[in-house]
């Protein structure tokens, strides 16, 4: 292994990267670099030096975000106060099922742009005690949807166009 990138460190909302990663050769700021492209679940939109590993954009691509204000510089999320599970419960965006959940992806070169359906939507998630057992499930806690939401699926929405690496002539 030569390199590895952790989306969401310390994931107490089961955002496992699932998403398929997109492998593109295209320019980056004027230079010639092979990229990774990844919408995660998370809802952030990563690319990825994918010889290296040199985080080079995060940016979010849904509304509903909550979790983190943004990925800082060396690459880790500037986490929101908050929004870990608690007994009372914890409205968290995206939800459980995030933001983007193994949805085809697609990266068109003529355009530069690169498209996922992204979903709009919450969770609360509830910690509860629990003792761990071999051979048993094990989550810790439960996750319901808020009662006052209607989860929204998108392609292109509300001032989140399909992102743009770079613009062809």
């Amino acid at each position: 292994m030569r390199w590895y990138y952790q989306y969401t460190p310390h994931d107490v909302w089961d955002w496992d990267a699932q998403e398929p990663p997109v492998l593109v050769n295209s320019k980056w700021n004027g230079q010639p670099r092979k990229l990774l492209l990844n919408a995660n679940r998370n809802g952030f939109f990563y690319v990825l030096d994918r010889t290296n590993g040199e985080l080079l954009l995060a940016k979010p691509f849904v509304n509903k975000l909550t979790w983190a204000r943004e990925i800082g510089q060396d690459g880790r999320p500037l986490k929101n106060p908050d929004q870990e599970p608690s007994v009372n419960g914890v409205k968290v965006c995206p939800s459980l099922i995030g933001a983007a959940n193994w949805w085809s992806t697609a990266f068109v070169p003529d355009t530069g742009l690169y498209y996922v359906q992204a979903l709009e939507s919450c969770s609360i998630y509830t910690k509860k005690a629990a003792e761990w057992q071999a051979g048993r499930g094990f989550s810790g806690g439960t996750v319901r949807n808020p009662p006052d939401e209607t989860p929204k699926k998108f392609l292109g929405h509300r001032g989140r166009p399909p992102v743009l690496l770079q613009r062809r002539k």
